[in-house]
């Protein structure tokens, strides 16, 4: 799944920073990109074990011992259906003998040994006992018990633990549990209730079929019932680990996914939204922002003319939509100019760290390639993202989904010498852009900030605001005291009003428009007001160095930003 080394590395230093006290990596026998997978994360001397995989074989038992793990997860079925299907002509005395010469060999490599029996949950009560002695005898220091094809309820999963755990008082057991019947989540908080030591968990749940046990989830439940406590940081690591994880693997998490989902803590319902806003408890069951989260209030039942403090940035789907069209046949107006680009650059110097905000500035981020600074692009959309890996290889510099308007990374604060962004903040809400401001300031805490913004209504905005006039429906979708636009409530309007951008379809430019939602156009009065107004985790403030107006673009300002 993980074809690059320094992904696998990165998510390796991003579960130790979560709290995950071992790491399994890979099965180097298999491939040489496993092998060397491994041996890299060993090589981080991360400062926790490292086990990988091996058949009960001595030729992937001595792999595991040259990439340096130390431990070894030797696994091997003991049932009449793996006697079928996976090792045919064996019995089960055989298969016994092959546990033990397989974990003695371990052993005689140096490597600590978990034996895992597959498809235990199928597997007759004596021969799971049987098989696990043998293991022991000859050296394992860890049983685990997979429950291979998710078969498994809570109730059974008791009984099966707790007859491990009395046989077996004194060996580490560790619990394995596959989704297929949804009740991974269920049956691994029962094996801890029952006496297991260690679960198996992924991030995200990835995994065969329906996968298994969710690391995040997991470690929060843990946490949320005493029996195991992330720290002030964990708990937004993990948020972190499962969005680098989901864009690493090309498995986006789904937005209904408890505690770190998209939808996770958004209200939508008219009643629980009234409650929430005098009281987030009313319908929390914990406290999001210990997460990476926050108490957001869906915008699919408000009155668009009503703007929040807590707005869902949904804008994604847009800009998925419309991806790389947006530069190679859509931006032919508001595009930087030769001019523009040298203001937004001037007095940056090669080996400057340098983070641009939003994947659509193509010309700005090529701009910044030629000048030979270290550039780093970040972007909510990974539709964004991969048109632009795309659109720049093989040379491309770090382009990474980034939701400017979410907790940062901790990581990440400071780390710039420059942010720079163009016409982002018409993208979003007063809100939003509040947020998205305080961002990227604290990513330049002692750099400078450079955003320019259009000033005013876009011309297709006057069109809209002229029709709703004329229909007496304006204050569906445009509330004039915040001049907050919501594409998405303007309905036949916004198909009536649509302009030309360059060359994008037509409908694809509807589907972008109507996805995009709401948008506040700013005044420069407005604007100042809003940055005054954003305090920065350290208790400063931000301040307008300077402004410039663009020579080749109309009412677009540069605001040059830093904090005090």
């Amino acid at each position: 799944m993980f074809t690059f080394p320094q992904q696998v590395c990165e998510i390796a230093q991003h579960l130790v920073k979560a709290g995950a006290e071992m790491l399994e990596v890979g099965h180097p026998l298999i491939s040489k990109e496993a092998m060397a997978h491994v041996s890299a994360v060993v090589g981080m001397d991360l400062g926790v074990p490292i086990l990988s995989h091996a058949r009960a074989h001595p030729d992937d038992i001595n792999a595991v011992a040259r990439s340096g793990a130390s431990w070894v997860g030797i696994f091997l079925g003991v049932n009449p259906i793996t006697e079928r299907t996976r090792v045919s002509g064996s019995s089960f005395p055989s298969l016994l003998e092959k546990i033990a010469a397989s974990v003695h060999h371990a052993r005689q490599q140096g490597l600590l040994v978990r034996y895992t029996i597959e498809d235990a949950s199928r597997t007759p009560i004596e021969r799971l006992l049987a098989s696990y002695r043998t293991a022991v005898e000859a050296g394992a220091q860890r049983l685990c018990f997979a429950d291979s094809v998710g078969l498994l309820d809570p109730k059974q999963t008791r009984l099966f633990i707790r007859a491990l755990r009395h046989e077996f008082p004194d060996i580490e057991l560790e619990g394995h549990f596959h989704d297929d019947r949804g009740l991974a989540m269920a049956n691994a908080l029962q094996a801890v209730e029952s006496g297991v030591d260690w679960i198996s968990v992924s991030t995200n749940g990835l995994g065969e079929r329906c996968g298994i046990t969710d690391h995040g989830i997991f470690a929060v439940n843990l946490h949320h019932r005493g029996e195991r406590t992330l720290d002030a940081n964990q708990g937004k690591y993990l948020h972190e680990l499962s969005k680098y994880v989901a864009t690493c693997s090309g498995h986006a998490l789904h937005p209904a996914t408890p505690i770190f989902g998209e939808h996770a803590f958004t209200h939508t319902a008219r009643l629980h939204v009234k409650a929430v806003k005098r009281d987030p408890d009313s319908y929390q069951w914990t406290d999001p922002v210990q997460f990476g989260q926050a108490c957001k209030i869906s915008k699919q039942r408000i009155r668009s003319n009503i703007v929040t403090d807590t707005v869902i940035n949904d804008k994604t789907v847009g800009w998925d939509i419309v991806g790389g069209l947006f530069w190679e046949k859509g931006r032919q107006s508001a595009k930087p100019s030769e001019s523009e680009l040298e203001l937004f650059t001037a007095g940056i110097k090669p080996g400057d760290k340098v983070a641009v905000i939003g994947a659509s500035t193509k010309d700005l981020i090529e701009h910044l390639m030629a000048m030979d600074v270290n550039v780093t692009v970040y972007d909510f959309s990974k539709g964004m993202c991969d048109s632009l890996k795309e659109a720049l290889s093989p040379n491309a510099p770090p382009i990474r989904v980034l939701d400017i308007t979410a907790p940062l990374d901790r990581e990440l604060i400071s780390y710039y010498d420059y942010v720079l962004n163009d016409r982002l903040v018409n993208r979003f809400t007063t809100q939003e852009a509040k947020k998205a401001l305080k961002n990227m300031v604290a990513l330049a805490m002692q750099g400078e900030v450079r955003a320019s913004v259009k000033l005013g209504l876009y011309a297709m905005d006057e069109k809209m605001i002229e029709l709703g006039k004329r229909r007496q429906v304006l204050e569906l979708f445009y509330c004039e005291d915040t001049q907050t636009i919501d594409f998405s409530k303007a309905g036949d309007i916004l198909e009536e009003s649509l302009l030309p951008h360059g060359q994008i379809d037509r409908d694809v430019l509807l589907r972008w428009y109507q996805s995009r939602g709401m948008e506040t156009r700013f005044s420069d009065s407005s604007l100042k007001q809003l940055i005054e107004g954003v305090i920065l985790d350290d208790g400063s403030q931000i301040n307008v160095e300077h402004q410039c107006n663009f020579p080749d673009a109309q009412d677009t300002v540069m605001y040059s930003l830093k904090s005090v």
